[in-house]
């Protein structure tokens, strides 16, 4: 196993065209043979025609620019305003779970993501349970530590202890994940609603309705885009926008200009991806927290077809690379003060926001790079920044009277996507 631990080596071997085509594939791993059937899906399938398919079609329902950028708001924007009047019902408390309140947020995202359907109250409550065990669950299971051990000792699934018991919880989530997304009625529902020329339809119609003219998309493959989705969609954007929350309490005067910014800038109107250009220091925030709070600390691992050279060193055939994106994001040699939240090293000196090919910007990687770089990223930055305008608009976070948790992220709960144990805060209303 080798880590790649600065972003200008990992950019080297996983993009460029001198080892691209050698090193983005999968290691073996106990999920991609026993859950996902060898990797017939997204994050776990070798780099090949399939795969690139599969990537395709989610990319076409996850449309960010043009009209896509509509459709994408009519869906998150209705979800918002399902947790803004669950906060302004909260402005009274002196403690609140915002933990919670983001997670059923970002799941009933999700649903409309997957079935172009808006999650029914009769439903939610079970499909919020389902869908956070199912990832605390697999969470646990990608760890390197489990993930080794299942690998080299499979036949421990079988056997009552903490791994069988783990890996029974899982396919037992796992199993109603799919039966709910994937029920006859549901499915129907889905592919009747969607119009794959337009793309704005939903992820699974998509789907369905590809396999109607292409046979070697199966079951078991949609399959294994839905549960990457579940995963993908829920786990990285939740940790994240606990971390940046967390942060906004944590330095109570970023908050104070990130929301001036919006009220100078935006006024009274409910801010929309549209108004991106206008808000550089709250983009900058973003990208600070996300570099800060380093909460998806491995990228899953690649693995190399053949032997190569990287700098003098010899990589063999079958190796396992893994991408140290924790390290990248403090490292002493490519940051200035890496270990200080400070959003202006995202600003030029007349604090606009450094482009994106700026040297700073491209040191950044918290979604990996090249060919297998996170599906989601677009989807997860939009969603971020929808959250962070339309709330911190309406609401002022303050500490509650809990005792706020480190924003050392290395003490937070330790899985494939770090989030804090718990994240209470007391919220008042902006005048």
């Amino acid at each position: 196993m080798i880590f790649l631990n600065s972003s200008r080596i990992i950019k080297k071997v996983l993009t460029t065209s001198a080892y691209r085509d050698v090193t983005n594939d999968r290691p073996p791993s106990f999920l991609k043979d026993y859950l996902y059937q060898g990797g017939q899906d997204i994050g776990f399938n070798d780099y090949n025609n399939l795969l690139v398919k599969l990537r395709k079609i989610s990319h076409t329902v996850i449309r960010l620019y043009g009209e896509g950028v509509h459709d994408f708001e009519k869906m998150i924007n209705p979800e918002v305003d399902v947790l803004i009047e669950k906060l302004a019902q909260a402005t009274d408390k002196e403690s609140f779970d915002m933990d919670a309140a983001f997670s059923e947020s970002l799941i009933r995202i999700i649903h409309v993501f997957l079935t172009n359907e808006r999650l029914e109250a009769k439903e939610a409550e079970e499909v919020f349970s389902t869908v956070e065990e199912f990832n605390n669950t697999f969470n646990r299971i990608i760890a390197v530590d489990k993930n080794l051990i299942l690998l080299m000792f499979p036949w421990l699934q079988h056997i009552p202890g903490s791994n069988g018991d783990l890996v029974r919880k899982l396919r037992h989530e796992h199993k109603k994940i799919l039966r709910y997304f994937l029920a006859p009625d549901k499915t129907e529902v889905c592919h009747a609603s969607t119009n794959f020329q337009l793309g704005n339809g939903s992820l699974i119609g998509t789907l369905r309705l590809e396999q109607d003219n292409d046979k070697e998309l199966t079951d078991t493959m949609i399959e294994g885009v839905v549960s990457d989705m579940v995963i993908g969609g829920f786990s990285t954007t939740h940790g994240a926008l606990d971390g940046i929350f967390l942060l906004m309490m944590k330095y109570p005067e970023v908050q104070r200009r990130l929301q001036k910014e919006i009220d100078d800038r935006i006024g009274d109107e409910e801010p929309s991806l549209a108004d991106r250009s206008k808000l550089p220091y709250t983009n900058a925030v973003i990208l600070e927290c996300l570099r800060y709070i380093r909460h998806i600390p491995l990228g899953i691992p690649h693995y190399v077809r053949e032997d190569i050279e990287i700098e003098g060193y010899t990589i063999p055939a079958k190796s396992t690379l893994v991408t140290n994106l924790y390290h990248t994001c403090k490292d002493e040699m490519q940051w200035e003060k890496p270990y200080e939240f400070y959003p202006e090293r995202f600003l030029d000196v007349d604090g606009n926001l450094l482009p994106s090919d700026h040297p700073t910007r491209q040191q950044l990687i918290p979604f990996s790079v090249g060919r297998r770089n996170c599906i989601g990223e677009s989807f997860a930055k939009s969603r971020m920044f929808l959250y962070v305008t339309r709330l911190l608009q309406k609401f002022e976070f303050q500490r509650g009277k809990n005792k706020l948790v480190s924003e050392d992220s290395s003490t937070w709960i330790r899985c494939a996507a770090l989030h804090p144990q718990h994240l209470n805060c007391k919220i008042v209303a902006r005048k």
